[in-house]
């Protein structure tokens, strides 16, 4: 049994895309914070 079959079952390439295209968005929402966007200014 599967929760995400369509995730759980893919090929590691797009696994990996799919995980780089997730880091990137906590990236950009990290950098909209104030305590983010001095970090990332340093």
């Amino acid at each position: 049994m599967y929760w995400q079959e369509d995730i759980e079952t893919m090929r590691r390439e797009q696994l990996r895309q799919l995980q780089l295209e997730r880091l990137k968005q906590t990236i950009r929402q990290a950098a909209q914070t104030p305590f983010y966007q001095k970090i990332f200014q340093e």
